[in-house]
């Protein structure tokens, strides 16, 4: 899908490529094709042709992820370990049942013995995102004690970013409030991080741009002349952002604030090209791909 995202390929023959998705079991082969996936995953998550999408991407999963299953072997290979980590998450976001129901168990099994975690290491991020994603208010209030209580910085880093799974909008905007506010045990150089997470998640992508322009002289107050973090922020929001409107709006933003932008005009300006090239894909490619979809998947 490189060469057609490159427009040097058709993406009708693209698509038609991944049939044989169903017969492979390699690592190396599933990594390329869901790294690509997720340049798709992103432009279309917002579109009426999602669903089908999303559902296409299960059936070509379903075989692999029914073969190397949810739970690990003790003679698993290297290759076969991280084969599983990248096919569960594809499979838990693809709404794959029994992924969700794995995920769902061994949370609530952490949340009724904080002191005795269940969960594989290698599958946590997955697991507590979709857990999160899928539960309330009571799911994601337990991440973000075991967050604040935890020493270990990997775990600390795992849950700020599932913690962004939420599809709840309110409990979106304060986590991004809460990343303003210090004493919440949020470092101000992970509060970045946090914004960053929060515009990956497709809900929150717009959430997060009001949240940028909103409150931007609370954002520019606590990022000082760090900008690089405010770039971040940018980058983040803007990195799916795919339509003429979304373009006006960031360019109007990037415009009214450049005289505070300082070193981090550069990236912004970046983030300004890889929105246009977003736009330019929307337009050459999308009624292709929503036409593939509407003939190949039921």
């Amino acid at each position: 899908m490189d060469l057609a995202r490159a427009s040097q390929l058709d993406y009708n023959i693209a698509l038609n490529l991944t049939n044989y998705l169903v017969k492979e079991v390699e690592y190396l082969p599933w990594d390329s094709a869901t790294t690509n996936f997720g340049f798709i995953d992103d432009m279309l998550s917002v579109t009426a042709a999602y669903g089908k999408w999303k559902k296409l991407v299960a059936q070509r999963l379903k075989p692999i992820y029914e073969k190397i299953g949810f739970v690990g072997k003790d003679s698993d290979s290297h290759l076969e370990k991280l084969n599983r980590v990248n096919v569960v998450g594809w499979a838990c976001r693809t709404d794959n049942q029994d992924c969700l129901r794995h995920s769902s168990d061994l949370y609530k099994q952490w949340m009724d013995n904080p002191s005795d975690d269940p969960i594989p290491p290698a599958l946590k991020r997955t697991v507590v995102c979709y857990a999160i994603k899928h539960g309330d208010e009571l799911e994601w209030n337990f991440a973000f004690e075991r967050f604040q209580k935890s020493n270990v910085g990997t775990e600390k880093d795992i849950l700020l970013s599932a913690l962004s799974c939420t599809e709840k909008p309110w409990i979106l905007g304060k986590y991004l409030m809460l990343a303003l506010n210090t004493s919440s045990g949020i470092r101000k150089s992970d509060s970045s991080s946090v914004f960053s997470s929060v515009a990956s998640n497709s809900i929150g992508r717009p959430i997060a741009f009001d949240f940028l322009r909103d409150k931007w002289n609370l954002i520019k107050e606590l990022h000082g002349s760090s900008f690089f973090a405010i770039a971040k922020m940018v980058k983040a929001v803007t990195q799916s952002l795919n339509t003429r409107f979304g373009l006006k709006q960031l360019n109007d933003f990037v415009e009214m604030h450049s005289s505070a932008l300082g070193t981090a005009k550069r990236s912004l300006q970046q983030a300004i090209e890889q929105t246009e090239a977003n736009v330019i894909w929307m337009e050459n490619n999308f009624d292709i791909v929503n036409a593939w979809l509407l003939r190949n998947v039921s």
